[in-house]
């Protein structure tokens, strides 16, 4: 499966949303709540990826790493 990367410019205006997973990660349940928190930009030439920190209570924050195609598939807005 080929991979959409978020644009630069498009994961910088994503930063601080607030979003909810349409379905189950492997750490946590679908219906979980979370921010983005960070950039990646050094994935692919031209391509970036994004993470989420999850609204868990566990003693190290709990983050997954999404392109662009899983960020507008696995999640909605929270």
């Amino acid at each position: 499966m080929k991979h959409h990367y978020f644009t630069a410019e498009d994961a910088r205006r994503v930063l601080g949303q607030r979003r909810r997973a349409k379905v189950k990660f492997p750490w946590v349940p679908r219906g979980t709540t979370g921010t983005v928190t960070r950039v990646d930009e050094g994935v692919v030439p031209g391509g970036c990826t994004v993470a989420i920190e999850w609204d868990v209570l566990e003693i190290k924050p709990i983050m997954d790493w999404l392109t662009k195609d899983e960020y507008e598939g696995l999640l909605e807005e929270a």
